[in-house]
């Protein structure tokens, strides 16, 4: 059973070649980047990126 979304990727894939064109290319950065922000939650990062933030805007 294909999904509605995946039915509009792919009917504008064939409609709109400038979407075709990066589709892969983004869809790809996208997942990647889920898997890092992903890894780092698990590992905590996220958290202590925050921290370090936060006294870097309060130190001025």
């Amino acid at each position: 059973m294909v999904s509605d979304l995946k039915e509009y990727i792919d009917r504008r894939k064939v409609n709109d070649p400038e979407f075709n064109a990066g589709y892969e290319e983004g869809y790809q950065a996208f997942k990647i980047r889920v898997l890092q922000e992903n890894t780092y939650k698990e590992l905590g990062l996220i958290q202590l990126q925050e921290q370090l933030f936060n006294k870097k805007l309060n130190n001025g």
